[in-house]
């Protein structure tokens, strides 16, 4: 008996082993690329202490649109502020409400390592609110890693679609690629409906260096590829306002020129269901539309952790849906859309800009699926892609079914 339990004891130990062995020596892979976590700030009067010439702090230049369409900030210093003695306030004011503001101020910081990564942080407040303006003033930072000065560059990556200010101390940052030895660091603010409207900032970070990976075994749980496209089915709970309700990992965007699309799931609820033929494959794909008007958007993912230099290609499958009658099953055979995927290699958010995103050649399907797909050579950590979609049959006011629906989004890599 005691040599039957040796015995087994003596496999359990080798079986332990083996497994200890191969969680240690299994493949390792790099986790993605992060922005540095600490370093020296390279910012001149972070932390808006000093000068307050014409309003500005030392060492910041301020920035504003006056062209009939938007007004100017003025500048001051503040004493509400997050450490240190003072902020640096932006400040608008007007007697009709609806020229908005739009402005804020930059700093020009050098000596740069091209290729490195470059990190911005800064704290903005709104502390209150005098004309009951609630949710009317947007905020956002950016980096222009080329080191230029307007603004309006597309060269600039700016942290998203922009934040609303609140009342508090509240934090934005932004992390690109220095190709220049050379980079920007923005402010920006736009007071949309406010007849006043200000907002504080306070202790600005700015920190380069290489960019760094995090290892672990290909056996860890929950483990993304770096440079890799999550949720390409378009499955899952979907989220957001009940009106733009979006798969998860993607985000909307819509052309402000035209209609908002109302962005939801496809869901089919039987066999039969019209929406059913409208789901390529599993359980779900992502729609957007809006009856009766025009409109151009789609969804967007940003992906990290990609290998500047490297080619990468996007597809994915999309069908039109457009008819004059409500409840049609079909579409009528004269509706008509553009269609379309692209990627930007710089890793912007912004569809519109011009020469920055790649885009595929632009057609349509009513029905039925059609695969759409571009290539791209990647030029930072960070790359973009889209789906684009914009609704052309005429007059759009008889068009009351306007959708478009997308399913089956890949990437890869080309050698």
């Amino acid at each position: 008996m005691k040599d039957k339990f040796r015995f087994f004891m003596t496999i359990a130990a080798r079986l332990a082993a083996v497994a200890v062995l191969l969680f240690v020596s299994a493949p390792v892979a790099r986790l993605g690329a992060t922005q540095p976590l600490s370093g020296t700030n390279l910012l001149n009067n972070p932390g808006f202490e000093d000068g307050f010439s014409g309003g500005v702090a030392a060492n910041w230049s301020g920035w504003g649109k006056d062209d009939g369409g938007y007004s100017s900030p003025g500048f001051d210093s503040s004493s509400t502020a997050l450490s240190g003695s003072y902020a640096q306030k932006t400040s608008w004011r007007s007697e009709a409400a609806g020229l908005p503001m739009y402005g804020g101020l930059y700093q020009k910081v050098s000596g740069l390592t091209i290729g490195h990564a470059v990190s911005l942080s800064i704290w903005h407040n709104w502390p209150d609110d005098p004309q009951d303006g609630t949710q009317s003033l947007k905020v956002w930072i950016g980096l222009d890693p080329k080191g230029g000065t307007n603004p309006d560059s597309s060269d600039i990556v700016w942290t998203g679609d922009g934040q609303y200010a609140s009342i508090g101390y509240q934090q934005l940052s932004v992390t690109t690629t220095a190709i220049s030895t050379t980079v920007t660091a923005f402010i920006r603010a736009e007071a949309q409906y406010a007849k006043e409207a200000y907002v504080l900032w306070d202790d600005a970070i700015l920190t380069s260096g290489p960019w760094q990976y995090a290892y672990l075994p290909l056996v860890a749980r929950n483990y993304v590829p770096p440079c890799s496209l999550q949720n390409g089915g378009f499955e899952g709970d979907y989220a957001g306002p009940a009106t733009s309700l979006v798969a998860p990992h993607w985000s909307p965007w819509w052309n402000d020129s035209y209609a908002k699309p109302e962005f939801n799931p496809t869901t089919c609820y039987a066999p039969g269901y019209p929406d059913c033929s409208r789901i390529r494959s599993d359980e779900g794909s992502q729609q957007y539309g809006i009856n009766w008007k025009h409109y151009q958007g789609g969804v967007y993912q940003q992906l990290t952790g990609c290998t500047i230099s490297e080619t990468l290609r996007f597809s994915a499958y999309s069908l039109g849906y457009a008819a004059r009658a409500i409840g049609s099953t079909t579409s009528d055979p004269d509706g008509e859309f553009e269609m379309k995927v692209g990627i930007d290699p710089s890793g912007g958010t912004d569809p519109t800009a011009d020469g920055v995103i790649v885009w595929s050649e632009g057609a349509f399907s009513l029905d039925s699926f059609r695969r759409f797909e571009v290539t791209a050579t990647v030029k930072s950590p960070t790359v973009t892609v889209f789906l684009y979609a914009t609704s052309l049959h005429e007059p759009i006011t008889e068009w009351y079914h306007n959708t478009t629906y997308w399913d089956d989004a890949s990437l890869e890599r080309l050698p």
